[in-house]
């Protein structure tokens, strides 16, 4: 075996420390190198996720601002919906009463078919022609507040010479219960 001297054992020692030295330099320059680039990767991060955060803090607080502007007007709503459903209900009310209405002023109404019909015929031709009918069929004397006809005349149909229907106001209720009683005995 070959053995080293003093001197060369320090020569050799100390190489080993240079060369040591310089290796742990290096290593250090590496992991300064490193650690400086993951801090400026988690710096850049660590803004993007500042300003986001930034960003949604600004929108929240917009939209609690539009909330807080738009609170009064859910009492408002609230109000004009429960005025719109009342205003429904009366109009309801309205539409049955006029219903109504318009059934009782219809109540001493009669219609008659059949008789002919005259050209450029008056209210007042028709009201004669409906007393003189009724006389003759029904012998019954009816007091008529206004007659005539109903629809405009269909030349271009094929029962353009049918006779349009006759409506006929009577002075009351018990003279058409009369009229239709006598009229439903001679034609059931």
């Amino acid at each position: 075996m070959f053995t080293l001297s003093e001197s060369e054992r320090a020569d050799e020692v100390e190489v080993s420390m240079a060369l040591v030295k310089d290796m742990l330099k290096a290593q250090e320059t590496n992991l300064k190198t490193l650690f400086k680039s993951m801090i400026d990767s988690f710096s850049t991060r660590l803004d993007e996720v500042v300003n986001t955060v930034a960003s949604l803090q600004a929108s929240l607080e917009f939209s609690q601002n539009e909330l807080m502007e738009l609170h009064p007007l859910t009492s408002r709503l609230t109000d004009v919906t429960k005025e719109v459903d009342q205003i429904r209900g009366d109009f309801c009310a309205m539409q049955l009463k006029t219903e109504y209405l318009e059934n009782q002023s219809r109540r001493n109404n009669i219609r008659v078919s059949g008789i002919p019909e005259a050209e450029k015929e008056s209210w007042e031709d028709s009201e004669a022609k409906v007393k003189a009918v009724i006389k003759e069929k029904l012998q019954i004397d009816v007091d008529i507040e206004r007659a005539h006809r109903v629809d405009k005349r269909k030349s271009h149909k094929r029962n353009a010479n049918q006779p349009r229907t006759i409506v006929c106001r009577l002075r009351d209720w018990k003279q058409r219960e009369a009229v239709i009683r006598k009229a439903r005995k001679i034609k059931p």
